[in-house]
């Protein structure tokens, strides 16, 4: 257990982000399988991942 728990620790928060940095399509997709594969409650995945590309949406939901 104690392993796993040393896994854990490489974890950190980030508090902004580089906007002029894009993610590949290859890093994209590790990340959207890694999401998939999490482990949750049950074994459901009772969320939904939204990939917003578009500029103008990103500027609406900012704020939230």
């Amino acid at each position: 257990m104690s392993s796993f728990l040393s896994q854990l620790n490489w974890r950190v928060a980030t508090r902004r982000f580089d906007v002029s940095r894009k993610l590949s399509e290859e890093t994209l997709q590790k990340i959207l399988e890694a999401i998939r594969m999490a482990p949750t409650s049950l074994g459901m995945q009772c969320f939904k991942i939204y990939n917003v590309t578009n500029p103008e949406i990103m500027q609406k939901i900012k704020s939230v």
